[in-house]
């Protein structure tokens, strides 16, 4: 295995996760499908239910696959380790404050779009007038 910049063990979730991703693709990359039969494979796969570690969840999807085959064809099996979110430790729920406003400015215009109420609540929270911003 290559010089990496963390040591990677078997007992590891996170090489267990790739292991068992690389497990789903690895008849792809060992017998690669004959032209346009690729999608039709990675169905097949998505069909099926597993035992996916350290998840309640049984499929995978097809994107899922589709992306674990290219990635591992483009870098390898670390291209198969979990990567971390990008917005990791940053609350995933909305502020109970701009939600309710979010649905009192929907209650008092229903035929407002969400895109029209996030840009009223945007304009809101950067100091201007509501009258700015109807």
């Amino acid at each position: 295995m290559p010089n990496t910049t963390a040591q990677l063990t078997f007992d590891d979730p996170n090489i267990e996760t790739a292991l068992f991703r690389h497990g789903l693709i690895a008849h792809l990359i060992h017998h690669p499908p004959s032209s346009g039969q690729l999608e039709a494979e990675l169905r097949q796969l998505a069909a099926q239910t597993y035992v996916i570690p350290h998840s309640k969840r049984t499929r995978v999807s097809i994107a899922s696959l589709r992306r674990y085959y290219r990635t591992y064809r483009a870098h390898g099996f670390e291209a198969l380790l979990p990567k971390s979110r990008r917005d990791a430790g940053v609350p995933q729920a909305f502020d109970p404050a701009v939600l309710q406003r979010a649905i009192a400015l929907r209650e008092q215009q229903p035929e407002r779009t969400t895109p029209m109420v996030v840009e009223i609540l945007t304009h809101l929270t950067h100091g201007l007038a509501r009258d700015d911003v109807n």
